[in-house]
């Protein structure tokens, strides 16, 4: 089978925090950082979504699935996989109603008169879903969570060597580094911070 994905309607968001509550973790009341602040959210979670392997984001979008070379095959794999919602399934330009299919978590199956699961009859399918969280209303907070930390950690960083991991000064300096691929990161994240995303991860199959 051959697929291919179009959104056709953005979310409304993509940021994986607000403002406010950035603000209230770093106990910030002004207005002056709020510029860098934004930006940094925007890179926190344009860089969690990345390591996801999502980049589409998390955020609820309307999408259509066109697939092609669907005869006589087992379920179709939905290309987008977080709290999907069906609008349509159309099948060689006959449109299938809810008795027609099953959705499984990501896997839409076909059905046959008898409610049983069969192959798909048609060689092309169309099928319009919703797929994502709203955010912030039920995104889930351990996300939330992680782009929170890299923005504050971004934000004690502003101004020092990034790559120190720690100081020591007593006669004489000690100091330690890491860097991106070291062993305090994974993938480009810190490594507490990756492996929370864990669960979040689509895998390729």
């Amino acid at each position: 089978m051959i697929s291919t994905i179009v959104q056709t309607v953005a979310p409304a968001a993509k940021d994986l925090t607000l403002l406010a509550t950035v603000k209230t973790e770093l106990a910030i009341t002004g207005t002056t950082q709020d510029a860098w602040l934004t930006d940094a959210i925007r890179q926190a979670s344009d860089g969690i979504a990345a390591f996801c392997r999502r980049p589409e984001g998390f955020g609820r979008a309307t999408w259509t699935q066109t697939v092609r070379g669907a005869r006589g095959r087992g379920p179709i794999i939905l290309d987008r996989d977080i709290a999907v919602s069906i609008t349509s399934v159309n099948e060689d330009g006959t449109a299938l109603t809810a008795p027609d299919w099953l959705l499984d978590g990501s896997l839409l199956h076909r059905l046959d008169e008898d409610d049983g699961v069969t192959a798909w009859r048609g060689d092309k399918v169309v099928i319009v879903y919703q797929a994502g969280f709203t955010l912030l209303t039920d995104l889930p907070y351990d996300v939330e969570r992680c782009c929170l930390d890299l923005v504050v950690r971004a934000h004690q960083a502003k101004g020092r060597d990034p790559g120190l991991r720690s100081e020591r000064i007593l006669d004489v300096i000690a100091q330690s580094w890491d860097t991106p691929g070291g062993d305090g990161f994974k993938d480009g994240l810190p490594r507490d911070v990756a492996e929370r995303l864990a669960p979040y991860i689509r895998w390729a199959i």
